[in-house]
C-alpha cells in the first residue's frame, strides 16, 4: 500500500525538523565545550538553559563565533542576552 503525499510529507518534515534541532543542540554543545575550555566550567553550565531558549540556529552560529573571540565569559554573557 503506498503511503498518502499528506503523509511523506509530514514524515519529512519532521525529518528535517530533527535534524535541525540535533545540530542547534550540536552547536549549544559546541558552545559550552568551548566555553569550558576557556573558561570556569561551572559558570559556563549555567549559561545552558538560556542557550537552549534559542531555537535560529544561525544565531546560535553567531554565537559560538563570539564564544571563541570573548574575551571574558561576562563578555560572552552580554552577547548572548543582546
Amino acid at each position: 500500500m503506498r503511503e498518502s503525499s499528506v503523509v511523506q510529507s509530514y514524515m519529512e518534515e519532521a525529518k528535517t525538523q530533527g535534524r535541525e534541532e540535533g545540530r542547534e543542540e550540536g552547536t549549544i554543545e559546541s558552545i559550552l565545550t568551548l566555553l569550558g575550555t576557556r573558561f570556569q566550567s561551572d559558570a559556563v553550565q549555567a549559561l545552558k538553559p538560556a542557550l537552549e531558549t534559542i531555537d535560529d540556529l544561525s544565531r546560535l552560529k553567531q554565537l559560538l563565533i563570539a564564544a571563541s573571540r570573548a574575551q571574558s565569559l561576562e563578555a560572552f554573557t552580554q552577547t548572548l542576552h543582546k
